[in-house]
């Protein structure tokens, strides 16, 4: 019918492979069979331009086969050709528009089904969403057609229209409703909006109320949202309709546990160990949730038992291992994390523990040796940075900031944590006026960020240039008015530092009503309380900080308050705890030196 004008839109678009996906859409049958010598212009979904999840899931071609020859006209055509070469050309916008346009005339669903992906990738949600309706009425009996729709509607929240289309996916599912529910799962697991998420399942259950993967998946969604008060009845039914659904018993046993009902997680799971004694998933669960609970001697017992049952279980020997390291057993570690190590699947992970485990002995040369095994898993950079500090702790500390700068170079996205951590080595080799130096030029790489400027004011302060503490931590405030670190910082440095104390009170007590349960800020307004001479005051405050944390600064700092209130015999106590706590506190010892000095001098 149009054959030669085809051909000659073609010769003057200068396309050649236009003409196959022609006729992969089954608008084109001979009319191209002549095309003209070759020019390579790259297709949508070449490597050249862009990536493939333009193109229509290879997975799913079943269901998204085109069906009859549509009725061909210009306008037709014309869309396809228009919406290809836009795309071409990186005009993704209007290569949508046009493809939808060919859709509305062709009732085609390969040309629809190309108007939403191409709509999709280009992020015009509206359009994505009115390709996808077109999709789904003209293939209305394709599940990957109502799941685009309902997706595409869900996101525009628009739940009633999402949840028509899932009810629509579920029904049509070849392989059962049960297994359409954890699709569906997969799928909203993924999406930011989980309160929706919950709502749609919820009116989906309202008709599918004796699957119990409907429950399952309401159980799983509200559970990532910590919406317990949901997920634990939820969960509830969907094993009272699967008795031994161990997924969804976990999962039960989990969510208790989230939920702080340690007896009711541990009463639930060990009736279910009972039930299947060998179910080896329900015991490692059982462990999880002692250790949550922070019951280390039960949860020892936990994966014990479980390793008993199964010797070679990864898990256990890992949460063993590092158990045994939390609590300084380092024997038993070592035993546990070599037996790790053994294992091929958790060889690279067993090797950072066991460099941690040599660091915790002193052993740095062999501790330096297993980090350098880390070369892969999500543990490689904080073995990197570690074997870095080792490198300065043996003498090496030009070849320990090589190291970092390396990383630096490499890991472009991890700028910022590198510099400090380089920044922390020069600390800690006595170099701060090298440290203000490197935090000057991370700056002007990484203008404004909050982290540089929050470690250049602290080591602004150790050089004793207040300055620059001022005006980064002020920097940090204009940014983020409710910075509780940078106004604690600011308000205890003008309190210890100055006599600027109202100012000081201004900025501590904005601090302390963000974060009223902070020790650091307790421990700031008690000090400021102290330099104001008002030391019951103080000693109320710093009680409440040591309370919480028993820092030897804050121990320090409550035990001079305690002198000015004559407590000598408390302050001893505590001064004493803390110091063996930290033997290298050097505030601490030199207020015990002061009681000691007035203990000799008493008559």
């Amino acid at each position: 019918m149009i054959g030669s004008e085809l051909i000659l839109v073609m010769h003057r678009l200068q396309i050649i492979k236009m003409a196959g996906l022609l006729a992969v859409l089954g608008l084109v049958g001979g009319c191209a069979a002549q095309p003209p010598a070759a020019i390579d212009i790259p297709m949508i979904g070449d490597e050249k331009t862009v990536e493939q999840p333009l193109l229509v899931s290879t997975e799913r071609e079943e269901t998204l086969v085109v069906g009859p020859r549509p009725q061909l006209s210009e306008d037709i055509v014309y869309g396809v050709l228009a919406g290809e070469i836009a795309g071409q050309r990186g005009k993704f916008d209007i290569a949508a528009r046009q493809y939808l346009f060919a859709a509305q005339l062709s009732q085609d669903k390969g040309i629809a089904t190309r108007a939403a992906r191409i709509a999709m990738h280009s992020r015009d949600h509206d359009m994505a969403r009115r390709a996808a309706e077109l999709l789904a009425e003209v293939d209305s009996n394709s599940v990957d057609a109502h799941e685009l729709a309902g997706l595409l509607q869900f996101r525009a929240a628009e739940l009633e229209l999402a949840g028509s289309h899932f009810s629509r996916m579920i029904e049509l599912f070849a392989a059962g409703q049960d297994k359409a529910f954890m699709r569906l799962g997969r799928l909203l697991i993924k999406e930011d909006d989980r309160a929706s998420a919950i709502e749609v399942v919820q009116r989906l259950i309202s008709r599918h109320s004796e699957i119990a993967e409907s429950w399952y998946v309401l159980g799983l969604l509200s559970s990532s949202a910590q919406y317990y008060a949901v997920s634990e009845p939820a969960l509830k039914q969907a094993i009272r309709l699967r008795p031994d659904w161990t997924e969804a018993i976990v999962l039960r046993g989990r969510v208790l546990a989230g939920d702080k009902r340690y007896g009711e997680a541990v009463e639930f799971l060990r009736a279910e160990i009972e039930r299947r004694p060998d179910e080896v998933v329900l015991r490692m669960s059982l462990a999880q949730v002692f250790v949550k609970q922070g019951e280390h001697d039960a949860a020892f017992e936990a994966f014990k038992g479980l390793l008993q049952r199964d010797p070679g279980h990864v898990d256990a020997l890992y949460a063993l291992g590092l158990l045994s390291l939390e609590i300084g057993d380092l024997d038993a570690a070592h035993d546990y994390l070599s037996q790790l190590y053994e294992r091929p699947a958790r060889r690279i992970e067993a090797a950072f523990h066991l460099g941690v485990l040599e660091e915790m002995r002193k052993n740095l040369v062999q501790a330096l040796s297993w980090y350098r095994q880390v070369d892969s898993s999500g543990k490689q950079l904080e073995a990197q940075i570690r074997s870095a500090g080792l490198l300065a702790k043996l003498g090496r500390l030009p070849e320990a900031q090589e190291q970092l700068q390396d990383l630096r170079r490499a890991n472009a996205s991890l700028a910022v944590r590198l510099f400090l951590a380089e920044g922390e080595l020069l600390k800690q080799a006595g170099r701060p006026l090298d440290v203000v130096d490197l935090y000057e030029r991370a700056l002007q790489q990484h203008p404004g960020d909050t982290t540089l400027l929050y470690a250049r004011a602290l080591a602004g302060e150790d050089v004793g240039r207040l300055d620059i503490l001022e005006h980064d931590l002020n920097e940090i405030l204009s940014q983020h008015p409710d910075h509780a670190d940078a106004l604690n910082a600011l308000g205890y440095t003008l309190a210890n530092k100055t006599d600027r104390f109202q100012e000081a009170e201004k900025y501590i007590t904005r601090a302390l009503k963000i974060s009223p349960e902070s020790a650091a800020v307790m421990d700031s307004m008690g000090w400021l309380q102290y330099r104001l001479g008002k030391y019951e005051e103080s000693v109320r405050y710093l009680r409440q900080a040591y309370e919480l944390n028993d820092d030897s600064e804050i121990a320090a700092h409550l035990g001079e308050a305690l002198l000015q209130l004559g407590h000598s015999d408390e302050a001893r106590r505590i001064l004493e705890a803390a110091l063996l706590a930290n033997p290298g506190a050097e505030d601490v010892q030199r207020i015990l030196d002061q009681i000691q000095g007035q203990v000799q001098v008493t008559p």
